[in-house]
C-alpha cells in the first residue's frame, strides 16, 4: 500500500510511503485511513461522515460533461447523473418521500 500523510516535522506538508502493492491510502492526521484507491480504481471512503458532492443549478452543469458524473443540482433539490447524453435524477425526491412516508406512517 501506498500512502500520503500529513507531514510530522517541521516544513513537512506531505509525506508520502510508496511500496509494491499498487494502492493508494489517503490518511487522517492521526493516522488512520481516510481513502483507499485499489489497483482496480475502485474508491473507498472511510469513517462514518458524509460526502459532500458538487452542487449548482442546472446553468452551472459542467459545459462538457463525462458519462459517469453525479453532481446535486440545487435548483431541482435532486442528485443527478450524466449518462452520456443527457443528465437525469437519479431520484432523490422520491426516495425522500419514501423515506418520508415510512417514517411519518411507523412501517
Amino acid at each position: 500500500m501506498s500512502s500520503i500523510s500529513a507531514g510530522t516535522t517541521t516544513g513537512t506538508a506531505l509525506v508520502s510511503t510508496g511500496d509494491t502493492t499498487g494502492e493508494l491510502v489517503l490518511k487522517t492526521n492521526g493516522g488512520t485511513n481516510a481513502v483507499t484507491i485499489d489497483t482496480d480504481q475502485n474508491v473507498t471512503l472511510e469513517g462514518t461522515g458524509a460526502l459532500a458532492l458538487n452542487s449548482g443549478t442546472t446553468a452551472e452543469r459542467p459545459g462538457t460533461p463525462v458519462a459517469g458524473m453525479v453532481r446535486f443540482n440545487s435548483e431541482t433539490n435532486e442528485l443527478e447523473a450524466y449518462d452520456g447524453s443527457a443528465w437525469g435524477s437519479l431520484g432523490l425526491t422520491t426516495m425522500k418521500s419514501i423515506a418520508m412516508s415510512i417514517f411519518f406512517s411507523g412501517e
